[in-house]
Parts: structure tokens; sequence; C-alpha cells
């Protein structure tokens, strides 16, 4: 059988999530062999984690390109992983590629959207390792996967995994050594993890809470033998970051300290029972910060003592991975909904509907609910259908979704990028009009 390609170009994390995407090949596809492509650097470690597939970097391009693949995934923005989608050889391809004359364009309606979301994911939560799937694999699948069940033994044994590829994603020594001092005072016993970078910070934690030495495992392992120790801990307590997904596909409980330009929604632990720690914060989540990273002031190591004595109880800052439909969703213990997990919830909705997971009902429900919520923006909501409505009537401006409100902006990037990848086709412009006026009838009837 022709083989499978994925191409993914980026980080450790982004590899390892692929992972679910690659369980449900094998299940759809369970005769063709699968390939992922990569940096050696990134995935040279994670070989034992995916037993089943071959991995090849640049250095295996003459024998990639004497292949006849069945399927191409491409789920890396870098523009030689288009050249490359265009130039190899399959019966079916997704993600982005170039032209002939060097034009980019998204093959793949979920790829399209996960494309619309950079610098604007702040109401998506379609969970990314869905987004890399759902072109390929049947929604029925995804909804039907039924993941291992992780224990609910109260931990005792907590890794602690410093680091990440960005420092902003990290909250700080002086977080890192409250929260050690917090564990040991109340009888937890807690490890120190990472690798080189991590080491001085880890030294200084050692040495101003009297850790034991042993407890220092910081640049103790390799990836491999890092995946291996998982198990001894009860609880790792880490960055979003390419060991902690490690750690959930492990069968890991892990709890995310959720911040800097992230979004859980998008890149969190995917796995049911997993926890997930984030800023309540009204910039947050972010693409990019311009707020000095202040959702790193925002929580605090008492906000993980006070989960970890109720446990597993949730707290206002605490969630918990489940589902919702069969996909991913973040839970709450928030004594209100903002806004902004309202909108969340209704884009979520519409999206499904858009895309045929689901009928219209529920986003309609959704959209109720915020007018129930709050009268006015009904009239908002209206104003920027009737702007968005004229843009797309007269001169289209591929940067309007800029400038529209925040709410309405993941609809907006949605579009004009969906019409630029289709060269402005009047055809497509005509369907985006009519849901926008379908939309409008929605708000008016709600």
């Amino acid at each position: 059988m022709k083989p499978i390609l994925i191409v993914q170009l980026h980080r450790i994390g982004d590899i390892v999530l692929t992972y679910p995407l690659f369980l449900w090949l094998k299940q759809v596809y369970p005769h063709n062999p699968i390939f992922i492509l990569g940096e050696k650097a990134f995935w040279q470690d994670l070989k034992d984690v995916f037993l089943g597939v071959s991995f090849f970097s640049w250095e295996n391009l003459s024998f990639l390109t004497k292949q006849k693949f069945s399927l191409i995934i491409n789920l890396s923005h870098r523009k030689e992983s288009a050249f490359l989608t265009r130039d190899l050889q399959a019966e079916k391809k997704i993600g982005l590629i170039a032209t002939k004359n060097n034009e980019f364009y998204v093959l793949g309606k979920w790829q399209l959207y996960k494309n619309s979301l950079v610098h604007n994911n702040r109401h998506n939560s379609f969970h990314w390792a869905e987004l890399n799937s759902l072109d390929v694999i049947p929604y029925s699948l995804l909804k039907n996967t039924k993941w291992k069940k992780l224990p609910a033994t109260s931990p005792k044994k907590i890794g602690l995994f410093l680091g990440a590829s960005s420092k902003d994603k990290t909250p700080g020594a002086s977080f890192w050594i409250e929260l050690t001092q917090k564990l040991l005072f109340k009888g937890y016993t807690p490890f120190l993890l990472g690798g080189e970078k991590e080491k001085a910070l880890a030294q200084q934690i050692e040495q101003e809470c009297l850790l034991p030495r042993q407890a220092n495992l910081t640049a103790r392992f390799a990836l491999k033998e890092f995946s291996k120790s998982l198990s001894y801990f009860d609880l790792l307590i880490t960055p979003d970051t390419g060991p902690m997904h490690i750690a959930v596909f492990m069968g890991q409980r892990v709890l995310n300290l959720s911040l800097g330009n992230v979004s859980a929604w998008d890149t969190g632990p995917y796995l049911p029972g997993n926890f997930v720690l984030r800023p309540l914060i009204s910039c947050y989540p972010c693409w990019e910060c311009n707020k000095n990273l202040s959702c790193n002031q925002k929580v605090e190591p008492r906000d993980i003592l006070s989960f970890l004595e109720h446990y597993p109880l949730l707290n206002k800052h605490i969630g918990i991975v489940s589902r919702r439909r069969g996909l991913f969703y973040l839970e709450h213990n928030l004594p209100y909904l903002s806004f902004k997990e309202e909108f969340r919830s209704f884009w979520f909705f519409y999206f499904g509907y858009l895309f045929g997971l689901w009928p219209e009902d529920r986003a309609k429900r959704c959209l109720n609910h915020i007018f129930i919520l709050r009268s006015s923006l009904r009239k908002v909501w209206i104003q920027e259908i009737a702007k968005f409505l004229k843009i797309l009537k007269k001169d289209i401006d591929e940067e309007y979704w800029k400038r529209s409100v925040p709410f309405f902006r993941i609809f907006t990037s949605y579009v004009l990028l969906n019409l630029q990848n289709v060269n402005f086709a009047p055809k497509e412009i005509i369907r985006s009009i009519s849901r926008l006026e379908e939309m409008l009838d929605w708000v008016k009837k709600a």
C-alpha cells in the first residue's frame, strides 16, 4: 500500500500533537505505512513514543521524492513545506501548498480555519490535535474514541518541569521556589525536572528550599529516559511544552501552567482528566503578548496548593480537560462564565455547523443565551454583520478582520482568508454573503 506522509517541521510539542492523528490514521488506513517528515533534532528522541512510524528528515529527501503517497498532510506553515507538498506525488494533499508560480494556498477547510487563527485565537476552542485531523479523519471516529481513564488517586510525588521553549511560558524563579517550599511544608515530595537550560534554576531552588540533592533530576535524563521515568510521579506540574505532551500521551496526569502567549484550548493537555491552571485575565489567551506578560503574575502557588488539598475538586483558577460533542473541552468551576467563554461556545458550535459536524440548533441556542445575558450585544452584532456585508459587496479589504470587534474577529478572519484562498471567486463571495445573511436572521430572531 502507498504510504501516508505527515509534514511537521516545528518543535517537539507540535510533533507530539500529531500523535492522535497517527493513531486515527492507523485505524482508517490500517495497511498504509505512515511517515513523518520533520527536523531530526526534534524527532530523534520520539521514535520510542511513535511506535510504527518511520521518521525522515531533509537528508532523506531523495528517498521521499521517489515515493507515490496515498496522502500528504502538511501541518507546517513554513514555505519549504509548501514547496515540498507541491513537488511530492500523492493522490490527496492537505495543508499549505505552493503552486508552480510560487503562490500559496491551503487545502482542507479545517487547515484553512487553523491558519485563520494566527494572531486571532482568542475565541477558538478546537484543539490543534483535532484541527490536525478533521480534514482526513471522520468526525465519528474522533467522537467515539475512548481514551484511557486516569486514576483519581491523590498525588504525593509531584514532578515540577521547570522549562519551556520560551521563557515567557514559565512563571519564573520566585514562583517555583515558593511552590516547592509550600509543597514540602504540606508533606508532598517534589522533584525538579528539566534540561541543561534549567540546571541553574534547579540548583537555586535546591539551595533555597533545602531540597535533597536526589530530588533535583534536571539534565539527568534524555527524552527517552524521561518518558520512562514519568510513571514514578503522581502528578506533573508543567508549562505548555513538548515534554508535557509526551507525559500526557504516556498516561501521566499533568497540571498545565498555561502562561504566556499560549491558549490551553489550542495546545493544552489533550487527554481527558488532565488539569489546566490559567490566569483569570481579560487578555488570556493570546497569540502574541503586548501586556508585559501580566498573566504570569496572575497565578500563585497557593492556587495549586488549594487545588491539591481539595483534590480533585476544581477551584476558580483550575479547569479539567473533558469532552464536548466528543471533542476537547475545558471545564471550569468559575462562579460565572465570562462573555469570552460564551462567545467561544457559540463559535465552536457555529464552525462545527458550518463544516458539517452537526446541525445549527446548538449554535442558535448559544446566541440566544448571549442576548439574554446582555441584550445590547444584539445591536452590536447586527452592526458588525452590516459592516462586513458592505466590505464583501464592495471593495474587499483583506485586513478588515483586524478592525472588527474581538468577538467577531474569528469569523471575519476565516471568511477573508477563505476568499483569498480561492482568489476571490464570485461564487465564494456570494456564498460568504449568504452565510452572513443567515447569521443576521439568527440574530434578529434570537
